[in-house]
């Protein structure tokens, strides 16, 4: 799967993440940039309009879209560190 695909199922999943938040005036998620993995494409959870300093919010770390089917996989962080295990594509 390119790059491009995978962002635009990104941006599809970010963009509902912020229709369902009753918060998104405050709190935004958007795409962060992608990492490549032989299998996958790996997405970190970011906001919009906050700093890491000023987000106090538990959840995911990110999640992952296969590059056999499209297929998109919120990650706990027990799966995030298996992954970070796995050989990145430069």
């Amino acid at each position: 799967m390119k790059k491009e695909i995978a962002i635009k199922i990104a941006k599809e999943h970010v963009n509902h993440l912020n229709q369902e938040n009753s918060m998104s005036d405050i709190i935004k998620w958007k795409i962060s940039n992608p990492v490549e993995f032989s299998d996958y494409w790996y997405f970190d959870y970011e906001f919009e309009n906050l700093t890491e300093d000023e987000v106090n919010v538990g959840g995911a770390p990110g999640y992952i879209i296969t590059k056999s089917d499209g297929s998109l996989k919120i990650l706990s962080w027990q799966e995030f560190q298996m992954i970070q295990k796995d050989n990145e594509i430069d």
